[in-house]
């Protein structure tokens, strides 16, 4: 795990390195084809997406600073898709739609914990690409009567479709991963624990607490129901802390598994309460409640280490003459760009439960609105957008 202030000297090195590695690749005419080849290999790492190689049991990238744009670019869309996601649950709040209102909470939460472990130093890559295949070929062209000489570039994946990176902010290691939620609660837990141990703890939000404690309640009702009189959802110190999360951190999964599958949000409380012909009515909302104050309490956490690295990139201005400097590098990486196409910017920022849950938040997304804007990017010019 890495600290947050390693991260952000870790994304700033990575920035410059990338933006010197952009300026090298500048073709001057006349272009040789030894310089052509050069840059159509390098395509996929000046784009920010890292490829990986395997020697032996050894997985390595092919440049840990590429990487580190790449997480951090990562990081940005995981943040801002839970704010999307978070949306989605006070609509779905308003209708009384349960099952996937609960599904949009925890899915917002799941993507604001995915986001904190990557810049933590824990990163999963989804299908991760070997590098690219160049080569000579003759095709047809459209309006030209001969087939021509065409410089080929063939995407690949590399042989492991599940990879998960980690770094203590010396360098990234590698190893195949399973893609399953379970996992990834697994390890949001041990970023847990190692704050539990290093005298951390007060950094975790007491919603996130006192998920843990939710869950431990329901296993000791399920357990205890005929012995014990009372079920607390409180942790008394830390050790019990630590005991919840490695007990029950896998079962966060499990709120979205019965919701979306089952149609179920009722714990069994409540089911309790049914089958003894008593009133539900405190315990219905339980599961959700929770998971939303968890999702809310995950995206200020969320936003404050972003935040943080923000200001600091913000501060770091190396061109004084644009608006947006280190940011505006950060908003190159093709795959947040295809992400943030799919999301309602405009609504998380006029949102008030969602602007006001940390000052970082308008902030990042005014400033992704004015990067979409002085790019002229395509999603935008079908909308009038008042940045004002």
């Amino acid at each position: 795990m890495r600290d947050p202030a390693i991260a952000k000297q870790n994304i700033l090195d990575a920035l410059k390195t990338f933006d010197s590695r952009e300026k090298e690749m500048v073709l001057l005419r006349p272009v040789s084809l030894d310089k052509l080849l050069e840059v159509f290999r390098k395509a996929p790492e000046l784009q920010g997406m890292p490829t990986f190689r395997r020697e032996g049991r050894i997985i390595s990238v092919s440049d840990q600073s590429t990487f580190d744009y790449s997480v951090f670019g990562e990081s940005i869309t995981s943040f801002c898709v839970g704010l999307d996601q978070l949306l989605a649950g006070f609509d779905l709040e308003k209708l009384g739609h349960h099952a996937f209102e609960t599904f949009a909470w925890y899915s917002s939460a799941f993507q604001f914990m995915d986001s904190i472990m990557s810049i933590r130093g824990i990163h999963f890559v989804h299908r991760p690409s070997a590098p690219a295949l160049v080569r000579m070929t003759k095709k047809k062209v459209l309006g030209h009567p001969r087939r021509k000489e065409l410089l080929e570039l063939m995407h690949r994946h590399f042989e492991i479709p599940f990879l998960r990176g980690e770094t203590d902010g010396l360098g990234w290691s590698f190893q195949s991963a399973l893609p399953s939620h379970e996992t990834r609660w697994i390890d949001f837990g041990k970023l847990l624990i190692a704050l539990i141990d290093s005298k951390k703890s007060k950094e975790i939000p007491d919603e996130v607490r006192d998920m843990y404690g939710y869950l431990k309640a329901v296993a000791d009702f399920k357990a205890h129901r005929l012995e014990w009189r009372y079920f607390s959802i409180k942790l008394r110190n830390e050790g019990q802390f630590k005991s919840a999360i490695m007990t029950y951190g896998k079962d966060i999964a499990d709120i979205r598994h019965r919701a979306v599958y089952q149609n179920q949000t009722y714990d069994v409380f409540s089911y309790t309460m049914l089958e003894q012909g008593r009133k539900v009515d405190e315990f219905t909302n339980a599961s959700r409640k929770f998971v939303k104050r968890f999702a809310l309490a995950l995206a200020k956490w969320n936003a404050e280490m972003l935040g943080g690295i923000w200001s600091h990139l913000g501060r770091m201005r190396p061109y004084p003459v644009r608006a947006l400097d280190w940011p505006d590098l950060v908003f190159r990486y093709i795959p947040l760009w295809i992400a943030l196409t799919e999301l309602r910017l405009e609504k998380i920022l006029a949102k008030k439960e969602i602007a006001t849950i940390h000052t970082a938040i308008p902030n990042l997304i005014t400033d992704i609105l004015a990067s979409m804007k002085i790019h002229k990017f395509p999603h935008l010019e079908k909308r009038a957008i008042n940045l004002g």
